[in-house]
């Protein structure tokens, strides 16, 4: 009786032990971009003219918030404006932004660490050159 009690624990065991190998983790859909969090614009340099948000009717409160998920939205007066997902390959020094009306932004990464952001890229004929500092 004690032989057929034990081999019963075991085969709870073992059942036991497939079900908690079986799940997955919350774990595994997290990005490890060091992107994610919430990027304020400091200035824009366009076409060589710099422009500071709040200031001569340029829009103030403007960013970028990147999530782990892939996903990104754009702050303007702090609020919640255009959205999309996006993209950065640390190597290639590129972003990519592409917004759900199906705009795509490439833009060059100038210069990254963990609280400051230099992107580059072009709209319409114009340059463009954002500074962001991390919040």
């Amino acid at each position: 009786m004690k032989t057929l009690r034990f081999i019963g624990m075991a085969i709870i065991a073992v059942i036991m032990s497939v079900n908690f190998v079986a799940c997955s983790s919350d774990d595994e859909n997290k990005s490890d971009s060091p992107l994610v969090g919430t990027w304020i614009m400091t200035k824009s340099i366009k076409d060589g003219h710099t422009r500071i948000p709040g200031q001569n009717g340029f829009d103030s409160g403007l960013g970028l918030v990147f999530s782990a998920n892939g996903t990104f939205y754009n702050l303007v007066e702090n609020e919640k404006a255009e959205d999309g997902k996006y993209s950065y390959d640390e190597k290639g020094n590129t972003l990519t932004l592409i917004y759900t009306d199906d705009e795509t932004l490439f833009c060059s990464v100038k210069s990254f660490s963990e609280s400051a952001l230099i992107i580059s890229y072009t709209e319409g004929s114009s340059a463009r050159e954002d500074y962001f500092v991390k919040q």
